[in-house]
């Protein structure tokens, strides 16, 4: 897989699973067939299916590497999870995640902080696995950053997710609890971008280059690459002093990202 250099600081996506999601009348009330028909050539197969207008969904963690810290932000699915939020995602037991998470060069243990943008069921389920039974944080020399709000917004409602992904975290001593615009270390913050959740946050990451990493399936940030006129403008705009990176439904090719120019 591809990595992303960004000054001093190393990002690598560690992919937990790739195919069809929902449609994208689903994802955007205001779409239709007839307004995608004209642009199925370059939209279809690679972001959508032609059919039946499924949007492709990656979902993944950035692995990010600098000078003093092993990160990871968000955990993707998991394995073994009893929710059934989405066909395929409950009950997995494959854990090509951590096949991949390895394939990059790390181990469990190298891991030293854990950044969750939010707490739904797509983004912390890798936060813990099953050992003899039992819940138990993956990453046994990690602290867990969740933000406040967000954090008590899932307590309070306190659903499968919570109670297999986080609260086992939070009983292991190995949770920290933040603020919305926490810095863990010079240049590796959190962001507040509160509105997908109650307490959703973008990560920051600024050395001698900067990027913001943000994700969720926001109109905001689906899609906002096009075919031509469009790209050139993006980049540019991203490029002048803040890079994108958007994930799960951006839909951005990963490589496009790679090639932009970070000043």
């Amino acid at each position: 897989m591809p990595s992303l250099q960004l000054g001093e600081i190393r990002v690598d996506r560690i992919v937990d699973w790739d195919g069809p999601f929902l449609t994208a009348m689903q994802m955007f009330p205001d779409a239709s067939r007839e307004a995608l028909e004209p642009h199925l050539d370059w939209l279809a197969p690679g972001a959508l299916s032609a059919e039946e207008l499924r949007m492709n969904l990656p979902v993944q963690s950035y692995l990010v590497r600098s000078g003093r810290h092993t990160l990871l932000i968000d955990t993707c699915v998991g394995c073994r999870k009893s929710h059934n939020a989405f066909p395929g995602w409950g009950g997995r037991s494959d854990e090509a995640w951590l096949a991949n998470l390895r394939a990059a060069g790390v181990a469990l243990e190298d891991i030293d902080t854990v950044m969750c943008t939010h707490l739904h069921v797509d983004h912390c389920g890798w936060n813990t696995r099953q050992v003899d039974g039992r819940w138990v944080p993956t990453f046994p020399n990690a602290k867990y950053l969740f933000a406040k709000p967000e954090y008590e917004a899932s307590a309070a409602g306190n659903g499968i997710v919570f109670r297999e992904n986080v609260l086992p975290v939070m009983e292991a001593g190995q949770a920290v609890l933040v603020e919305l615009d926490h810095e863990i270390d010079a240049g590796i913050r959190f962001e507040p971008t509160v509105g997908h959740t109650p307490g959703h946050v973008a990560v920051a990451l600024a050395r001698s280059a900067r990027a913001r990493i943000s994700t969720s399936p926001s109109p905001s940030t689906a899609y906002p690459i096009t075919r031509q006129g469009d790209a050139a403008t993006t980049s540019a705009t991203l490029g002048s002093r803040t890079a994108a990176i958007t994930t799960p439904s951006a839909g951005i090719d990963w490589t496009s990202l790679r090639n932009s120019s970070f000043t």
